[in-house]
């Protein structure tokens, strides 16, 4: 590949992470990554078949950068109690949505796809391992037995993923009617809250998991 055309293709996918991480892949225009890119449609129809094609590269572009850029270390989290990790893990989160580097971006990008699921990044998943799903899955088992069922194991991990999604467009919280002023003073509070929230319904989930699945649970009722 010669390095004009090279450039263009590193180009498009540069533009499109900018666009898909600011409103989506159903929000992102074709035309707003070309512009950006200064490109045209015959390119990104050339160098991945269309739009779809060139999402499916910006996500695995972002699930390389989370696994060398993310401050979420698999080690450290391992080290950690329950609680530390879910606060690592919230505070980690909303600082990246709310900074404007690679990762924040990358970030954005999959918490869009929590909020509108897009079938390319359905079809990504069937074949790639997301790593913010281990992150997630090692913090939950902190507050659940060992022999949580899968399915109850995944509901712990959606929902803890889904924590940080309402706060994806801070300027939406800046307008009427909530009026916030979305700054680090309320950043920080935000993740003190969230993190005290998460905490106790993992706990109370893992509670609740331990008492359905302790022998006494299922022995019959003494006369």
């Amino acid at each position: 590949m010669s390095r004009p055309v090279e450039g263009t293709r590193d180009s498009l996918i540069k533009a499109a992470i900018d666009v898909f991480s600011a409103k989506g892949f159903e929000g992102g225009s074709v035309r707003e990554i070309t512009q950006a890119a200064k490109a045209n449609q015959a390119a990104i129809n050339y160098h991945f078949g269309g739009k779809e094609g060139l999402y499916r590269e910006v996500l695995k572009a972002s699930v390389q950068a989370f696994a060398e850029l993310s401050p979420l270390d698999m080690g450290r989290l391992a080290e950690m109690d329950g609680p530390q990790a879910v606060e690592a893990f919230i505070r980690t989160q909303l600082k990246a949505l709310n900074r404007r580097d690679q990762l924040g971006r990358f970030l954005r990008i999959f918490t869009w796809e929590t909020l509108s699921r897009s079938e390319v990044f359905t079809e990504f998943l069937a074949s790639e391992k997301l790593p913010i799903f281990g992150v997630a899955e090692l913090i939950v088992r902190k507050f659940l037995p060992g022999t949580t069922e899968r399915n109850d194991l995944w509901i712990a991990i959606f929902w803890l993923l889904s924590q940080i999604e309402t706060f994806i467009r801070p300027d939406r919280l800046e307008r009427p009617p909530y009026s916030l002023k979305v700054d680090d003073s309320f950043v920080d509070r935000l993740g003190e809250r969230l993190t005290a929230m998460t905490v106790a319904a993992l706990a109370a989930f893992g509670a609740d998991q331990r008492r359905r699945l302790s022998p006494a649970s299922h022995a019959a009722p003494s006369l």
